[in-house]
This record gives structure tokens, sequence and C-alpha cells, in this order.
């Protein structure tokens, strides 16, 4: 859940501020070298009812106010088959080395349309640290190695054609066995040769 639905999560910080709201929990963790980390997930139906409204028309005379923003800043439903709402705790302590003693602590929220009795605390934490490796893996890859975040092309088709290209080439290499794109990129810029061949071009 990302900061471009305030409302939404702001409902959802909420429901986990209040130490009444019935939630499930899971405590799981790991060590990475020098640091130890933590991650708790909670999860939650209070609010499920709530987001997953469907939302009416706004009346002409309740709109936002110009200063306030736009009428769908006013809307939060519209959330259908929603089943649950997370909200995850990451800590990680340094144990040894350079920070060692300094601890972060990072808080995230989402929602699944899983209902509590098809995914139980434990199977959301799987879910979750699925997602954030395809997140990682392709998006990560795309935003930052291809520089999407930073591209300017935005008329037309073209931006549909170049996400198209930045797929395609993603594609070859993995499929060529490269696991690090940045260092292929690197490589076929120093050998374009080698980058043709990917295409069969000799």
């Amino acid at each position: 859940m990302k900061d471009n639905q305030p409302l939404m999560r702001e409902a959802v910080a909420l429901s986990f501020a209040d130490p009444w709201t019935p939630r499930q929990r899971v405590v799981a963790g790991d060590r990475h070298g020098d640091r130890e980390e933590r991650r708790t997930l909670e999860a939650a139906t209070d609010v499920v009812a709530y987001l997953g409204a469907p939302v009416l028309p706004l009346p002409d005379d309740s709109a936002a106010d110009p200063g306030t923003g736009t009428d769908e800043d006013l809307r939060i439903g519209e959330w259908p088959g929603l089943g649950q709402v997370c909200r995850i705790v990451r800590e990680v302590e340094y144990v040894s080395g350079r920070r060692a003693g300094e601890t972060t602590r990072e808080e995230a929220f989402a929602l699944t349309s899983l209902p509590p009795e098809l995914a139980d605390p434990a199977r959301l934490v799987a879910l979750w640290r699925g997602h954030w490796q395809i997140e990682n893996g392709l998006h990560w890859v795309r935003d930052v190695t291809l520089d999407e975040d930073r591209c300017q092309v935005r008329t037309g088709h073209a931006p549909a054609v170049f996400a198209a290209c930045r797929n395609t080439c993603l594609g070859l290499l993995r499929r060529a066995g490269y696991p690090n794109a940045a260092a292929a990129l690197r490589r076929h810029a120093m050998y374009p040769r080698e980058a043709l061949a990917l295409l069969g071009i000799t």
C-alpha cells in the first residue's frame, strides 16, 4: 500500500493503532551476516466492510474544497473482494560489525483479497516475501537499472513501445542465463556483437 491512497492508508494505520482491534499475528526472523531481522505481521478484518463498501456519487454541494484536493480524494471505498488488511513491522538489529547495537524499524501496510480462513498470518508473510522477490527482481531492474522512472517519453504509443523494448531486453538476458542485468548491460555495451547474437544476428 503506497502513499498515493492517503485516506485508505490512514484508515488502515488507525485500525492497527487501536490496541482493541482484533487481529492475528505471526513473528518470523532470521539472521543475515551481522544483522538479525524480525518481521511481525498482523492481519485484521475490522475495516474490510468500510474499505470494501461501494462508493456513492458525491452530491454537487459536497464537492471537495479547491484547496484540499479533488472529489476522488474523499472516496475511500470501492475495494470489492477485500478479505483482510495487514501491517508488517520489520526490525533489524545489528549484532556485530561497524553498526553493532544499531536497530532500524520499518512499517508497511497491505490489502489482500484472501480471507482469514484461506490465509493465516504465516501464509501472508510468505506471500509478502514472494511479492518483494518479484518487486526486486523485475520492477527494480526496470525502474532503476533500465532507468524507466526517469524516461521522458510520455506521448502517444511511445511509452508502451519503450516498455515492450525493456521487457524484451530483460527476457533475452534472462533466457541467456545472466543473473545480473546491470552487469550484462555493461558487458554488451562493451561487446555489441554479443548483444546482437542474443537476437540471432551474427
